[in-house]
């Protein structure tokens, strides 16, 4: 997206709101920026929110919300030592779990997405993809 001189700049230095910005960027027809770090440590930049967007795609960008909440956020725990760089390298090529986490925000879960959230679970706890492995079953085995 290039939309010329037109920026919508953002001061916040926190994730759950570069989730959020990243979610709604698509609604504005304007470059969104997010001015991160601070000026008396010499570490602020300007975070190029749209060109994100784009790269992720509306599909991983319409998950991100549920993905941030479930995986944790400010407001939840987060999987004890499981980070989110793998949980979300997972999300990237799980189809299902990006339908099931954008579901999260809009309406109620019917059980295949439950499923694939119950899958996804699985494999941020160490599952392998073609584990038949239940979530209790993998739960148990940690």
């Amino acid at each position: 997206m290039n939309f010329e001189n037109k920026n919508i700049v953002s001061r916040a230095s926190d994730t759950d709101i570069a989730v959020n910005m990243i979610y709604h960027c698509k609604k504005f027809a304007a470059n969104v920026w997010m001015d991160v770090g601070t000026s008396a440590r010499n570490d602020r930049r300007y975070i190029n929110i749209s060109a994100i967007s784009m790269a992720l795609g509306e599909s991983l960008c319409n998950a991100l919300p549920g993905f941030h909440a479930f995986t944790g956020s400010d407001y939840t725990p987060a999987f004890v030592q499981k980070g989110k760089i793998r949980p979300f390298a997972i999300l990237e090529k799980d189809k299902p779990a990006q339908n099931a986490f954008a579901k999260m925000s809009r309406e109620k879960l019917d059980n295949a997405s439950v499923e694939a959230l119950k899958f996804f679970t699985t494999r941020i706890c160490g599952a392998t993809a073609t584990s038949k492995a239940s979530l209790h079953q993998q739960r148990y085995s940690l």
